[in-house]
């Protein structure tokens, strides 16, 4: 059974926290590394990657699609 509407908020919101929480706690150790979130490629999961895309690139946060049938996908070049 597909997530529905409001878990998919609650999924793609949790791992735009993560990754925000991941960069600032490796930068704090002075490491370089590079940040990313990976959800499943669906409806749901895309207008809440449209509403922050500008921010996400900015912060230099990739975003990995998992399409059905397992393919993996970088949505952009990933600048960090």
């Amino acid at each position: 059974m597909p997530f529905t509407d409001a878990q998919c908020h609650d999924h793609f919101s949790r791992a735009f926290f993560k990754s925000c929480q991941t960069r600032d706690e490796s930068s704090r150790a002075n490491l370089s590394v590079f940040v990313a979130m990976g959800v499943a490629h669906t409806r749901f999961y895309q207008k809440y990657s449209d509403r922050i895309a500008q921010t996400r690139r900015e912060l230099g946060i990739g975003l990995f699609w998992v399409r059905t049938g397992g393919e993996v996908t970088l949505e952009e070049e990933w600048r960090y």
